[in-house]
């Protein structure tokens, strides 16, 4: 996307990316996005928190 926006005489930069990890076992899946708690505290970064739970 970035290299056609250019070509096209769009100026576009590269921002980074996200880590995501996506598990599914049977019916259950889980998955995240970008730091985890123990990154993100190590490298100083201010983060929330939540998890969820099924009811089944």
């Amino acid at each position: 996307r970035i290299a056609a926006d250019n070509i096209c005489g769009i100026e576009s930069r590269y921002r980074g990316s996200l880590g995501t990890s996506i598990i599914k076992i049977f019916d259950m899946t889980a998955a995240s996005v970008g730091l985890n708690e123990k990154t993100a505290r190590a490298a100083g970064v201010s983060y929330d928190k939540t998890v969820t739970y099924s009811a089944s």
